[in-house]
């Protein structure tokens, strides 16, 4: 994935918790996390085999109070680096 010679980084982990997904939502509601919850989520991968995470992130009004079973929590940002070398 990248955009302009930039290329995006993405790290996720799938989570098993007993926390509600209200709670799950206030502690990674920081930091541009993005929070998917069962059913949210679809995962992608491209041609070089590489995958991540698409999809929506639900409204913190609709939040359910039960427990989750399970969770996504990515981050993706751009990767950059000092010098630009284009090595293709």
């Amino acid at each position: 994935m990248g955009s302009g010679g930039r290329p995006t980084v993405a790290a996720y982990k799938r989570i098993s918790t007993e926390l509600s997904e209200k709670e799950i939502f206030e502690h990674y509601n920081t930091n541009n996390f993005e929070i998917y919850f069962e059913g949210t989520e679809e995962l992608k991968k491209n041609g070089n085999d590489q995958i991540w995470y698409e999809g929506y992130m639900k409204n913190e009004n609709v939040l359910s109070p039960e427990e989750q079973i399970e969770v996504i929590i990515q981050y993706r940002t751009e990767f950059s680096y000092p010098f630009f070398i284009d090595l293709y």
